[in-house]
């Protein structure tokens, strides 16, 4: 990798920005990281503080930057429902500003990070590929989905080439489950702390786990990818039931959580599980990390990190 390649990193304070700020300063890229607040950043990384919709500041944080990597969304997959209006403010309209503000600094290359888990809906085949139909139930899926299409609307109008990475439930270190947006770490720092967790129907819904530096080496090889596809599912190959992950934390940890049952919110999908065949066949990507490596350097992190 070239160290004059740059690359900004919009949410770099969050838990995929941070990890994977870090990873491309490692790999020779001059980084900078845009956000709100600067969380454990190394000397290495550009710090640029500022909000999303701001749009001067997300000007002047893209200027003289080939690619933008944007992680931002203003809402969680429960949140966007309650916020409708607010989302499409904050998330849409913002992405839009920062879309117009890419075609005039002339940016090369923008990855935006989509979501797998709603975008395609309740009725899609598992494994769902990249080509299934987009039927969200949610703000939130919705949302990402009219993202998507402006991304595409930019580059037929104005050449803004853009990646898409619809991607699963990631986790690892970083990843603190505020605003319980996460099932691992929250079931986790609530089983050490004898706490309850709340589930949302009966623990059988099926999800897409995948770690953390997986998904860092997936956004390393679109750095540098200049292929036809432009839509990439990431997971992490096969999928868990929620009771499933939580008895795996229980396990670990050598204790029995308290679970809270409560109705099934309408948004949730009963499975879904990504088919990678695309981001293998393209990219030589796959998922390196089982989910029980993985979780277990997840739940090393945070016992270490003491949240």
């Amino acid at each position: 990798m070239t160290s004059n390649r740059k690359c900004v990193v919009l949410g770099g304070d969050g838990f995929i920005g941070t990890n994977l700020c870090r990873r491309l300063t490692q790999t020779g890229y001059n980084v900078r990281a845009f956000g709100r607040r600067r969380t454990q950043m190394n000397e290495q990384i550009e710090w640029f503080q500022g909000d999303f919709n701001d749009e001067t500041a997300v000007a002047a944080a893209i200027e003289g930057f080939d690619v933008v990597i944007h992680l931002i969304h203003a809402t969680t997959p429960a949140s966007a429902n309650i916020e409708k209006v607010g989302d499409v403010q904050r998330s849409v309209i913002g992405t839009i500003k920062l879309l117009e503000a890419c075609v005039m600094m002339q940016t090369k290359k923008l990855i935006f990070v989509s979501s797998g888990g709603t975008v395609y809906g309740p009725n899609a085949q598992v494994p769902i590929t990249e080509d299934a139909p987009t039927l969200p139930i949610s703000v939130y899926g919705v949302n990402k989905l009219v993202i998507e299409n402006y991304l595409n609307v930019f580059q037929y109008l104005h050449g803004l080439k853009s990646y898409v990475v619809r991607l699963a439930n990631p986790f690892g270190p970083y990843q603190t489950g505020l605003r319980n947006h996460g099932i691992i770490p929250t079931a986790a720092k609530n089983i050490l702390h004898g706490n309850p967790i709340t589930i949302y129907g009966d623990g059988s819904a099926v999800r897409d786990y995948v770690y953390i530096d997986d998904v860092v080496t997936m956004f390393e090889k679109l750095m540098t990818y200049e292929g036809g596809c432009r839509v990439f599912n990431v997971g992490g190959g096969g999928g868990k039931s929620i009771r499933d992950v939580i008895s795996a934390i229980e396990q670990k940890l050598d204790r029995k959580a308290e679970i809270v049952f409560l109705p099934a919110r309408p948004f949730d999908v009963p499975s879904n599980v990504l088919s990678i065949q695309r981001a293998m066949a393209e990219l030589h990507w796959q998922p390196d990390t089982s989910f029980n490596v993985g979780l277990d350097k997840t739940l090393v992190w945070l016992t270490k990190a003491r949240l």
